[in-house]
């Protein structure tokens, strides 16, 4: 998003400027001066100087309102004197007139105590005015500003910090920041920081009365300088469209992984974990393969192999002669007891079904006592219920701003 230069100041009284212009290109010293021409008050001038040097010399024996500095595409030298320049002039405005467009320009000459910054292309006898106005502090600029917010606004100046939202989520570096004014509906920042550095959609987060930072989800809308800083005005999200919302905090059942998670990547949600913005909450604690994590399976099944395949063998209980043997071994043309040789036996009045041991169909195991087995639903792994890993499942909230209670103490 480019740098948004102020609209001009409103016409008003003004009396005759006495400025300097300080440029090398005699033509850009030549369009200057016929831009101005119908804009200065009466009476005004422009005196013209190629150089900074020759600059220092004639405010040394002259007085002027302003000065002018025009700068060529990337002249990163002059802007490397321009702050030595300005501790020489004490309290002149310094306006630079740049022909590059690189918004880092445009900072590094607010850090160099530039009160204001125009580009050349396209510059108007209007908006140089208006600068002038501002930097001289003779009339304060209380116009409309594109999409400017319908609620009311407070003034408000507090500390705050950006944390730009990355294309994967994680946190950026952190940008230190003041407020200048808030509504119910968004927020305008100061931030001594390259605007193309600083992401459309940023963390924010304000320092409240009671000292601890709350934090709300911004899309930043105007971007415009307020030297030596950048003026960031934006909007709060606060639906689904926010990288931070609680739906993307929220563990969910994956099918495709088949595990527990949050939508938003687990390493970025680490990492807002880590410059301790996401509070992680404790919700559930799970079982899990303690091979890959993921979900299983559990039932009674074999000790030995783990398999669910087991069958119960059955016993015969002969009442008369007490005799108990595996079922088969009373098989015949009728139920015969193989120790007493009593035949045409009846369930029930001469004989009763008993459960004998279990026995795994995929192994040799023969037992009584089936064991808890688990089953990884993604890897396949069998494992006894014991070595199952509890895991913890979590989910994360932010300490969420509200601007209602700024507007409050605001």
């Amino acid at each position: 998003m480019a740098l948004e230069q102020l609209p001009p100041e409103p016409t008003a009284a003004m009396a005759a400027l006495r400025l300097l212009h300080i440029e090398a290109d005699d033509v850009d010293a030549l369009k200057l001066k016929l831009t101005l021409r119908e804009q200065l008050p009466a009476d005004s001038t422009v005196d013209h100087v190629s150089n900074l040097d020759e600059g220092l010399e004639v405010l040394n024996s002259s007085v002027y309102d302003a000065v002018l500095v025009g700068l060529a595409a990337a002249d990163t030298r002059s802007l490397d004197t321009i702050k030595h320049f300005t501790t020489e002039v004490d309290d002149t405005p310094i306006i630079v007139l740049s022909g590059d467009t690189d918004q880092r320009c445009a900072v590094r000459a607010g850090r160099s105590g530039a009160s204001a910054f125009l580009l050349k292309s396209g510059l108007t006898g209007a908006q140089i005015l208006g600068s002038l106005r501002q930097a001289m502090h003779v009339h304060t600029y209380d116009g409309e500003l594109p999409e400017r917010r319908k609620e009311p606004r407070y003034t408000l100046e507090t500390t705050a910090v950006i944390y730009p939202i990355e294309d994967d989520g994680k946190p950026g570096r952190e940008i230190a920041a003041t407020t200048a004014d808030v509504s119910e509906s968004g927020i305008v920042v100061l931030a001594d920081q390259d605007t193309d550095l600083v992401p459309d959609i940023c963390l924010l987060g304000v320092q409240c009365p009671d000292s601890v930072y709350r934090y709300a989800t911004v899309e930043w809308r105007h971007r415009r300088l307020a030297l030596p800083s950048v003026r960031f005005g934006g909007r709060f999200l606060r639906r689904t469209d926010d990288p931070l919302h609680v739906s993307r905090l929220t563990p969910r059942f994956d099918t495709r992984s088949l595990r527990f998670k949050t939508p938003m990547d687990a390493a970025a949600v680490q990492e807002w974990v880590a410059r301790g913005i996401l509070q992680p909450v404790l919700v559930d604690r799970v079982k899990v393969c303690p091979q890959c994590e993921a979900i299983p399976t559990f039932r009674d099944g074999c000790p030995a192999c783990g398999s669910a395949l087991t069958e119960n063998s059955k016993l015969i209980h002969h009442f008369a002669c007490a005799h108990i043997a595996d079922a088969a071994e009373f098989a015949g043309e009728s139920v015969s007891c193989p120790k007493c040789r009593a035949g045409n036996l009846v369930v029930g009045a001469d004989f009763e079904h008993l459960a004998g041991t279990r026995n795994c169909t995929e192994c040799e195991w023969n037992d009584t006592n089936l064991a808890m087995i688990g089953e990884c639903l993604k890897c396949g792994h069998r494992f006894h219920g014991q070595e199952a890993i509890d895991k913890d499942v979590f989910e994360y909230y932010v300490d969420r701003l509200d601007p209602l209670a700024l507007i409050d103490r605001a």
